[in-house]
C-alpha cells in the first residue's frame, strides 16, 4: 500500500476529523452516488434488479458471479464486517444493509460512507482525500476533482496508472455525464471537466506522477457559469426530495433511451420539475 502512495507523491495517512455531509460539495456528493450507487435514492439498501442482471449475465457467460454492492452495503462491510470475502459475509452485509436504510436517512448513510471510506492507501475519509489528492477541502471540490476522487473508490489501494487508470478513466466520463444529467454542473462546467479529463488521460499516459497532474490540473479555476445556472448545494440534493435530481438522472441517463449519449455527447438533463 505504501508503493502506491510513494509512487504518486504523497504520504499514507489516517483519518483526521469528520466531515458533515453539507460541508461537503455537490459535486462530490454526485459523483459519488453515480459512480458508486446511481439508484441509492431509489432502493431500499439493496439494488435487487442490478443483483438480478449481473446474475443472470455471470451464468450466461459461465463467470464467476460478481456482487453488486450498494453505497449502504458498503457502509455495513466496513464498519461492521472483516474484509475476507464469502458468501456469508455477502448474506450478512445485505441483511445489516437493509437494517441501516430502515433506521438511517440516505444524507446520514451517505454522510457515514463518505468518512469511513478507503480513497487510498492507509487513507479513510473524504477530508484526507480531498487534501492529499486535490490539496482542497471537501466542500471546494469541483466536478474533475469530484470525477477522479470517484473514480479511486473501486479500487484504492491498486496503483492509478495502466489497467486500473484506464478503468478509473471510463468511471471519471460516467460520472461527468451523470453530473450533468443531474443538472448539478452546468455546460460551461461539462465542457471545461470534459477538457481536464482529457489532459489528465494524456499526463498520466505520459509518466506524470498521478497526484501531480490531478492535482495541477484541478487546481485552475473554472471559468463564470452563467447566472441563470446555479449549481445546486448539498443542501439542495440532499434536504429536498432526498436527491431527486439525482434520481432524475439515473432515470434520464443510465435507464435511458436504448442508444445513450456518447462521451462527446450531451446526455438528457434533469428538467427542473418535481413528480407529484
Amino acid at each position: 500500500m505504501r508503493e502506491r502512495a510513494a509512487a504518486e507523491g504523497c504520504e499514507a495517512v489516517a483519518p483526521s476529523g469528520w466531515t458533515c455531509i453539507l460541508n461537503v460539495s455537490a459535486c462530490m456528493i454526485g459523483a459519488i452516488v453515480g459512480a458508486e450507487d446511481p439508484a441509492f435514492f431509489q432502493h431500499r439498501g439493496i439494488w435487487w434488479s442490478q443483483l438480478a442482471r449481473q446474475i443472470c449475465v455471470s451464468t450466461r457467460h459461465g463467470k464467476r458471479i460478481t456482487a453488486v454492492s450498494t453505497i449502504t452495503q458498503q457502509l455495513a462491510r466496513n464498519v461492521y464486517l472483516r474484509e475476507r470475502r464469502s458468501i456469508k459475509r455477502k448474506l450478512s452485509e445485505m441483511l445489516l444493509a437493509r437494517r441501516c436504510d430502515a433506521i438511517l436517512d440516505k444524507a446520514r448513510i451517505l454522510e457515514l460512507y463518505m468518512n469511513v471510506v478507503e480513497w487510498g492507501p492507509r487513507t479513510w475519509g473524504i477530508e484526507n482525500a480531498a487534501r492529499i489528492y486535490c490539496d482542497t477541502t471537501p466542500n471546494a471540490l469541483n466536478p474533475f476533482q469530484a470525477a477522479v476522487l470517484a473514480s479511486l473508490l473501486p479500487a484504492p489501494r491498486a496503483p492509478l496508472t495502466g489497467k486500473n487508470f484506464t478503468r478509473a478513466h471510463v468511471t471519471q466520463r460516467g460520472v461527468l455525464q451523470f453530473l450533468y444529467s443531474a443538472g448539478v454542473i452546468s455546460l460551461v462546467e461539462w465542457g471545461e471537466t470534459r477538457r481536464r479529463l482529457e489532459l489528465l488521460d494524456v499526463a498520466v499516459n505520459g509518466s506524470t506522477p498521478p497526484i501531480v497532474a490531478i492535482r495541477t490540473i484541478g487546481s485552475h479555476p473554472y471559468r463564470t457559469a452563467s447566472m441563470s445556472d446555479v449549481p445546486p448545494t448539498a443542501r439542495d440534493l440532499l434536504d429536498t426530495r432526498c436527491g431527486e435530481r439525482l434520481r432524475s438522472a439515473y432515470d434520464t441517463y443510465a435507464l435511458g433511451p436504448a442508444t445513450k449519449p456518447g462521451w462527446h455527447r450531451l446526455p438528457y438533463r434533469w428538467n427542473g420539475r418535481l413528480p407529484p
